[in-house]
């Protein structure tokens, strides 16, 4: 229907997939303040903090609080157990280095392990739905909890029930239906530490690439000096970036760097620079 009669829609859901599904453009809000807004892609594979984390994606992303330790090989420590970090992701949150954090894997990033280093857990109950498995599992690390300042997280709903939190299970993983798992078993998973998330403990926002942040903030700049003058410039489409510049273009590079997939730090400043500066020069 909405593609035949050609008209903008707002459609309002609790259900995320529903938003996931339908949405070319899709807003989270929580207590009615706008956590993000961008494609469904992009909520899904950069969330902009914890509570946009665990809201999209089904099953839910696992959390964890967990520390960084620098050295030789960078590692991330949940519980008793630790995870090399390559040098790429260790840029990331080398701000954090000797630090608290919230890690977060997806269920569908973790698969069994063939014999090569990974999170060890043990397995509570295992889920069998023909074109794949879902593990509940334990794993000795503390899961990310709800502060009461606000800061995003997730409440253990096992341990809340009262359920004896040492055998709870406190994540799950979505893995291929001829895997080997058995409940009350022990499993390894591989963990690709690209597709870890990382998140501040007291904020709950997304921990990001310091080169991104550099990028944005002279994006703000550009586009900030081109004042009210820029509004209803319209849509600009290159590629895959859609960047509307509106009365408020400053809000706009969290727009412009969800839609941009697999670029580095310096292409979205000259795209928005390019986008919106009349005589497309990036400084």
């Amino acid at each position: 229907m909405h593609r035949s009669i050609q008209a903008a829609t707002l459609y309002v859901t609790h259900d995320q997939t529903e938003a996931m599904t339908m949405g070319d453009r899709v807003a989270v809000l929580q207590g009615g303040v706008l956590q993000q807004y961008g494609t469904p892609r992009s909520l899904y594979e950069r969330p902009a903090n914890v509570f946009v984390a665990a809201f999209i994606g089904s099953p839910a992303m696992n959390l964890y609080e967990a520390g960084l330790e620098a050295g030789p090989a960078p590692t991330v420590v949940l519980g008793s157990q630790r995870l090399d970090l390559p040098a790429q992701v260790a840029a990331r949150v080398a701000a954090y280095q000797g630090r608290k954090v919230l890690v977060g894997v997806r269920p569908e990033d973790l698969a069994v392990s063939g014999g090569a280093p990974g999170l060890v857990a043990d397995v509570r109950l295992v889920e069998v739905l023909g074109s794949e498995q879902h593990v509940h599992f334990q794993l000795d690390a503390t899961p990310a909890v709800q502060a009461a300042g606000g800061a995003a997280a997730l409440a253990d709903e096992s341990a809340a029930a009262g359920i004896l939190a040492a055998s709870a299970p406190n994540g799950m993983a979505r893995i291929d239906p001829r895997a080997g798992v058995r409940s009350g078993g022990r499993v390894t998973f591989a963990v690709d530490p690209a597709r870890l998330y990382f998140f501040d403990p007291d904020t709950g926002r997304a921990i990001t690439d310091p080169s991104l942040l550099a990028a944005a903030r002279r994006a703000d700049d550009i586009l900030g000096r081109l004042g009210a003058g820029t509004a209803g410039i319209g849509r600009l489409v290159q590629d895959q970036i859609r960047l509307k510049v509106d009365r408020d273009p400053v809000r706009e590079e969290q727009e412009a760097f969800l839609d941009v997939d697999d670029v580095g730090a310096g292409p979205p400043v000259r795209v928005i620079a390019d986008a919106a500066h009349p005589q497309r020069d990036p400084e």
